[in-house]
């Protein structure tokens, strides 16, 4: 496999100057040039790359699935650290055996012997965010009643998705050695993945309502400190620029990098801890005084501050029938749906969602829903008090 020159460090500002280095390369390529006048991609001052990136780093005996192997959350069986090892080990046998002697078989290195060398796991989330003037575009056309679908937003998300999958892929290159296995996780590869190492009955609605993969890329982002989970169920990064709140969605990937160094914390590289996680579940739970503190305001326990802008923009309610009120409590509609809830969380209404939006995909095909995110992109609530706050609990 391709290896670098140099082992990069596996600190956030490297791979943030790295990804943004990756992701330059690949807008000069003619694919991603077919409209500058109203771009996809969010830009910094400079009109360079603005894509954001996470780093974080655990022992490889830490679950990240803790408390969230639920359909209504992560699903029954996300892939764990020995699955995604099993499948490169499954492709990068060699013909000797673990005590090193030769053989004529092809044998995988046990997840057991590849401990031998490999000290920690780091995840690293990637977010391609979509470009304020694109979303805001959108928003406007939505908010004015237009039903007719748009190419723009459509393309541009497309490039996105495109986008972030050849990034973290090229990443991966980078970042290999000789003592370092990486793997990217693109959509067709956690595809592969679950469909290689997972038995039919532990994918698709085996495994969760909806989940069509074995692998939460927005909970792995959240995890390891990339962003917030918004009412929405997307993950929201906020971040002040020019002093003002800025914020950023779009399209996320990962890399999983198995590594021989001991798991620590640094600057701009996060320890998953237990308590890093109960942080985590006591920021995104339903109780609106933590709610204070998230990027998404439709959390604040006083219905007069709360946005509900994406409620307003989703055609088909899915929204309004997956959260809570700003106080903090379902609506009785959605509290009597017993059948939605597992273990106390409860279902996204994909049904709702689905429907409307498979239904228009048929008919029209430059359909695109996506108005949640484009709607919060563009006039979604924002907390300086709450970024502030985040950036408190950055390490």
């Amino acid at each position: 496999m391709p290896q670098s020159e140099t082992r990069v460090e596996l600190s956030q500002p490297t791979l943030t100057r790295l990804l943004n280095t990756l992701v330059e390369e690949l807008r000069r390529e003619p694919e991603y040039a077919w409209n500058r006048a109203l771009p996809a991609m969010a830009t910094d001052a400079d009109g360079r790359s603005d894509a954001k990136l996470a780093a974080a780093n655990c022992a490889p005996d830490f679950d990240p699935w803790d408390r969230l192997r639920n359909p209504a959350l992560a699903g029954l069986h996300p892939l764990g650290f020995e699955d995604l090892w099993n499948f490169y080990a499954a492709h990068s046998t060699k013909n000797i055996d673990e005590d090193g002697r030769a053989t004529i078989f092809r044998v995988p290195q046990s997840y057991e012997s590849a401990l031998e060398n490999i000290q920690r796991v780091v995840l690293i989330p990637v977010m391609i965010p979509v470009a304020p003037e694109l979303a805001g575009a959108y928003a406007a056309s939505a908010a004015r009643g237009d039903l007719a679908p748009d190419h723009h937003y459509l393309r541009g998300m497309r490039e996105l998705v495109q986008l972030v999958d050849a990034a973290v892929t090229r990443m991966a290159y980078r970042l290999m050695s000789p003592d370092r296995t990486v793997l990217a996780m693109t959509a067709p590869a956690v595809k592969s993945i679950s469909q290689e190492i997972l038995p039919s009955l532990r994918r698709g609605n085996y495994h969760g309502a909806c989940k069509g993969d074995n692998y939460a890329q927005k909970s792995v982002a959240v995890l390891a400190g990339l962003g917030q989970f918004g009412a929405h169920r997307l993950v929201m990064r906020d971040e002040i620029v020019g002093g003002r709140v800025r914020r950023f969605m779009g399209p996320v990937r990962s890399l999983v990098v198995f590594d021989p160094e001991e798991p620590r914390e640094e600057e701009g590289l996060r320890l998953l801890t237990e308590g890093w996680r109960d942080h985590l579940f006591a920021l995104h739970s339903d109780d609106p005084v933590t709610g204070r503190d998230r990027f998404c305001r439709h959390y604040t326990g006083d219905p007069d501050r709360s946005c509900s802008a994406c409620f307003e923009a989703c055609p088909a309610d899915a929204i309004a029938s997956s959260a809570t009120e700003a106080g903090g409590d379902y609506p009785t509609a959605v509290a009597g749906q017993e059948h939605r809830f597992w273990d106390g969380a409860l279902q996204f209404d994909y049904r709702r969602c689905l429907e409307r939006r498979t239904q228009l995909a048929e008919i029209y095909d430059e359909w695109i829903c996506g108005r949640c995110l484009a709607t919060c992109v563009a006039r979604g609530g924002r907390s300086a008090d709450a970024v502030t706050k985040s950036l408190s609990h950055s390490q």
